[in-house]
Parts: structure tokens; sequence; C-alpha cells
């Protein structure tokens, strides 16, 4: 639409005899909307791009407890650590046997569950795993 209004406003400011008010409108408001549409696009792209570039990793993980007493509440934190020096935690969607949903574990006792990390495609790095007590 845009690229039409323009030529319509150029033919406008071409004609002689004629009011040239609404085709200057034209032309200026098809050079807006251009402007407009060209920044929309890019912010779209630009947020779209990054989450395009991105794999899933899950990974199966098994806790063996060495505590001496029971804690009220132990935060279990698993991590991607990848070779950019970056850590990537931000879990995302629904996986089978999550890890988060373990309980509470005592001296000796054991857990397992699935974590699901995304990171960016083809990244190399280490699974790290991180206690904290609430």
């Amino acid at each position: 639409m845009l690229p039409a209004a323009f030529i319509l406003s150029i033919v406008g400011l071409c004609l002689s005899g004629k009011s040239k008010g609404t085709s200057i409108a034209a032309v200026i408001i098809a050079i807006v909307g251009v402007i407009v549409g060209a920044v929309v696009f890019f912010a779209v792209v630009r947020r779209w791009v990054p989450r395009r570039l991105r794999q899933i990793r899950v990974r199966q993980i098994r806790l063996v407890s060495t505590l001496v007493e029971t804690r009220p509440a132990i935060d279990i934190a698993v991590k991607f650590v990848g070779s950019d020096n970056r850590a990537y935690d931000d879990s995302c969607g629904v996986i089978p046997n999550p890890l988060n949903e373990v309980g509470a574990l005592y001296n000796g006792g054991s857990a397992q569950g699935n974590v699901r990390v995304a990171v960016p495609a083809g990244a190399e790095g280490l699974w790290t795993v991180c206690t904290s007590i609430r």
C-alpha cells in the first residue's frame, strides 16, 4: 500500500492546475510509513534471530546426598557453562521426570531427574550443579 500511495502522490504533484496540499501530505505519510515499517521490521528480526539460534539441551542428573543432618529446604540449580564463559540456566518447556520435583534427600539418599536448558546452537561446555539452603 505504501508504494502505491507514494506513486499516486508523485502523480498528484506532477499534475498542473491542481492543489498540491494533499499530494504533499501523501508523500510525507508514505515516507514516514516506510521509516516506521523498517524500524518495526528490524526490531522484530533482532528479537527473533537470537531465539532461533538456540537449541534445547536435556540432561539427566543423579544426585547423592552427603548431608549429615536434614535441612528444611535445599535449592538445586543446574546450569550449562559454555565455552564463552557464560552460564545458561533459562529452563524452558515441560519435560518428563523433572529434577525440581525430587523432594527431600537424607544422608546417603539419591535422586534422579531431568533438566532442560536453552543454550546457543552448537555450544560446547560443562554442566554444573549448585545447592543452596533457603
